[in-house]
């Protein structure tokens, strides 16, 4: 991580997703080759709900159990990104019927947000502002 410059940030929210879901995501290539759409939509969305509802909550979970403490506070960029991946999300399934154009706009879009946070820079959080302006 460190030879190739890749910041923490980039890493865990880029690098490790991808990697983590192999499976599904080669799963739901072979569903959408076979033209079986419903299989393929429900892999995908099925994985990011339970990334969200169990593996992030079950990290913060893990880490007060190993005195590591983490929250599930996410900055701007985080919160943006994190907002705009489900409208698009809501927007193609409300459609029902894509093509090839939007599945070149969202791995635009999915490229877009990589390259924000390949340039995202990890904030300290053990320091909040009221520690800064005195109100300690």
């Amino acid at each position: 991580v460190y030879r190739a410059r890749m910041s923490q940030v980039f890493t865990s929210m880029v690098i490790v997703p991808f990697f983590s879901n192999v499976a599904e995501q080669v799963s739901a290539i072979l569903f959408a080759y076979r033209n079986e759409m419903d299989l393929c939509v429900g892999v995908t969305v099925g994985s990011a709900i339970q990334v969200m509802t169990f593996v992030l909550p079950g990290c913060v979970l893990i880490g007060m159990a190993v005195d590591r403490h983490m929250t599930l506070y996410f900055h701007a960029y985080e919160t943006v990104c994190l907002f705009l991946a489900v409208v698009v999300v809501a927007a193609v399934l409300q459609g029902g019927t894509t093509n090839w154009m939007v599945g070149i706009t969202l791995i635009g879009i999915y490229v877009m947000m990589a390259a924000g946070f390949w340039f995202h820079t990890l904030e300290d959080l053990s320091i909040d502002a009221e520690s800064l302006e005195g109100g300690g």
